[in-house]
């Protein structure tokens, strides 16, 4: 395993955790997202937050713009029918809010649609989202009531769909499933339950549900390099990969430094046995899922330690950078930092 420094890091407005990047081409810069959440105490409780853009240069970040908001739990850049970028976030207030990107970096909102009025949502997943940038369409949320929501995209306006009790505690994470499945999805909690749902066949009944958790469920993704495999999180410091076909039992279980709050599949097919995790206290690592390993666990490759307090956020920003390792970035949030690394 290799320790690795940060080679920028930047201070935010309030506590972190969420990113999100926007790739760039030949014409356009890669951008940068950081939400923020801080907690106000009083009565009544007030949680703020901010968004703030930046712009990826080769050794830095140029601060772009910053919007305050309500807390922002989750972000994820997605592109309109005309490749235009927009960004959508998960609050504080439990709403699904839509901005576009003006031509000076900033954000505008475009949309925002009431999943709760009393709960936090707390992820958001757009179809498509674990293959890159998604195209924008139908959403879902997850709240802290238990509940998920879909929202509808209805002429580029965010229009709600249904809202239904999927968890008996905070539903923490939720993703839609891979793309040769539409309308199926996963959904992860504090009541110690995976479940799949298929929106085909109505949310009465998940498809299934597995119980075999020691601790919440808070991050999943789908492997956008096998269209079967699906990586699992926990707070208790393991990493789950399974079958989507037989999700009663995982294939593969790996200790990490931490929490897996996030997790992110490398973009490259070169690296693709390669997870990016956000392990709240533990840092940040890129974990091999090497299942030739004797005890069936793989190996941390590299780990970013230069985070003083959780991390909630980490996403890889460039996919192709040989040998010296690929550029990362994540955020932590008691001490406010986004760092770039190289893993």
């Amino acid at each position: 395993m290799t320790s690795v420094p940060a080679f920028f890091s930047v201070t935010l407005p309030h506590p972190a955790d969420s990113v999100s990047v926007l790739p760039g081409n030949s014409s356009t810069p890669t951008i940068l997202a950081c939400g923020t959440y801080r907690l106000i105490e009083g009565t009544p409780q007030r949680r703020i937050g901010t968004v703030s853009l930046y712009e990826v240069e080769e050794a830095c970040l140029k601060e772009l713009s910053t919007l305050d908001s309500v807390g922002i739990l989750d972000l994820q850049w997605a592109l309109r029918a005309d490749s235009t970028p927009v960004l959508l976030t998960a609050d504080a207030e439990g709403a699904l809010n839509l901005y576009s990107l003006t031509p000076s970096s900033s954000l505008t909102p475009s949309s925002r649609a009431s999943c709760s009025s009393t709960a936090l949502a707390l992820s958001l997943s757009l179809p498509g989202a674990y293959l890159g940038t998604p195209q924008l369409g139908p959403a879902l949320v997850s709240l802290s009531s238990g509940e998920l929501a879909h929202v509808l995209l209805r002429e580029e306006q965010l229009e709600m769909g249904e809202v239904w009790k999927a968890h008996e505690y905070e539903a923490w994470v939720v993703a839609w499933g891979h793309a040769h499945e539409p309308g199926v999805l996963y959904s992860g909690s504090d009541d110690l339950t995976l479940k799949g749902w298929d929106l085909r066949a109505g949310t009465e009944n998940p498809t299934f549900v597995t119980r075999r958790f020691d601790a919440g469920i808070v991050s999943i993704v789908p492997s956008p390099w096998e269209e079967h495999q699906l990586a699992v999180g926990t707070y208790d410091s393991l990493v789950r990969i399974y079958d989507t076909r037989s999700p009663a039992r995982p294939l593969q279980t790996h200790t990490i430094s931490g929490g897996a709050w996030r997790l992110a599949y490398h973009p490259s097919p070169l690296r693709k046995d390669e997870l990016l995790v956000a392990a709240m206290h533990g840092g940040a690592e890129v974990l091999h899922l090497d299942a030739e390993d004797e005890d069936g666990t793989g190996r941390t490759r590299t780990r970013f330690e230069g985070h003083e307090s959780m991390c909630y956020g980490a996403r890889w920003v460039t996919a192709d950078a040989g040998e010296e390792g690929d550029v990362v970035a994540s955020c932590s949030f008691y001490d406010q930092k986004l760092c770039l690394w190289r893993g």
